[in-house]
């Protein structure tokens, strides 16, 4: 009874977390995806990442523009030139902010132009070490999920212990019962207590449009090369499998299992398979298990026309 409670809560999320999101992908499309490769999805900016507030997020708010709508500032000296009052973000993106500082609750989405993409990608791979604010002016940034246009900066209230920041800024605080005071803030991380999620429309999205493409040319011409979208160690390993395999035998191969043969009898150059207790495992990444690989592969085989019945 319970466990069905907890189905059809999340069924009315309009969120899922990362494994669950995870788990969903890889149900849709056949082939096994984990919670990093979907934070590297995010990053590479194939699959929206966003992040749900629980709690007030105290936030500097702003509008993303390009360079027609910066804003200027004539300096008293007119023979200075005009003082751009916009901050540069990006390629032809720019950010005119508020004055004002305010919490937010909710779902919003993470841009990746900030100190949001350096957080995930440390998630991805902790060697590269947590990315303080001191390592970025403008810290990170959410955007809201149907305008993306309306974007918010993370900032939390300047104290001593952030001395070597970026240069604090002077905003209109508004309290909770309405009344605007005034503070100094700086630019901050995203929040440990907030949790990543993937919104179900971007899942969506995402599963519609890898489903559309095709791996594939031709399925049977003599120029057909099986290509794998989703880059990994396993699956560019699989790829160049099928295609040694073409170049051998003048045919693709039609199952999991004559590709799954020669992947661990003969590997392609600069790559080791070994199988252990009933997983693979691919130049020391993460096991797999066979079952799960043969899975994957089968999905590439139908996606490109190639298979028989498995």
């Amino acid at each position: 009874m319970k466990q069905k409670i907890k189905s059809q809560l999340r069924a009315g999320r309009e969120w899922l977390r990362l494994s669950e999101a995870a788990h969903q992908i890889s149900e849709t499309l056949g082939e096994e995806f984990d919670v990093t490769e979907i934070l590297s999805l995010c990053v590479d900016k194939f699959l929206t990442l966003s992040i749900n507030f629980a709690t007030g997020t105290l936030v500097r708010p702003g509008k993303l523009v390009d360079f027609a709508g910066t804003k200027w500032v004539d300096k008293p000296d007119s023979n200075d030139n005009p003082y751009m009052m916009s901050t540069e973000v990006g390629d032809d993106e720019y950010i005119n902010f508020t004055d004002e500082a305010y919490p937010i609750k909710g779902i919003f989405d993470l841009p990746m132009m900030g100190m949001e993409r350096q957080f995930v990608s440390g998630m991805i791979d902790p060697k590269q070490g947590v990315v303080l604010p001191t390592q970025s002016i403008l810290g990170a940034f959410v955007v809201d999920s149907i305008d993306r246009t309306n974007i918010f900066q993370i900032i939390t209230v300047f104290n001593d212990h952030h001395t070597g920041y970026a240069v604090p800024f002077f905003l209109n605080r508004l309290t909770s019962l309405g009344e605007k005071v005034d503070g100094c803030f700086v630019p901050t991380q995203l929040p440990e207590y907030a949790e990543l999620v993937i919104r179900r429309e971007s899942l969506t999205q995402f599963t519609e449009q890898i489903m559309s493409q095709s791996f594939a040319t031709n399925s049977y011409g003599n120029d057909t090369i099986l290509r794998i979208e989703r880059n990994n160690i396993f699956n560019t390993c699989i790829a160049k499998v099928a295609n040694e395999f073409k170049e051998v035998n003048g045919y693709w191969p039609t199952t999991p299992d004559e590709i799954l043969c020669r992947m661990i009898n003969k590997p392609p150059i600069d790559y080791k398979v070994e199988v252990k207790n009933h997983q693979i495992i691919v130049n020391d990444s993460d096991p797999r298990d066979v079952t799960k690989v043969k899975r994957n592969i089968n999905s590439f085989l139908k996606k490109a026309k190639l298979t028989s019945p498995y």
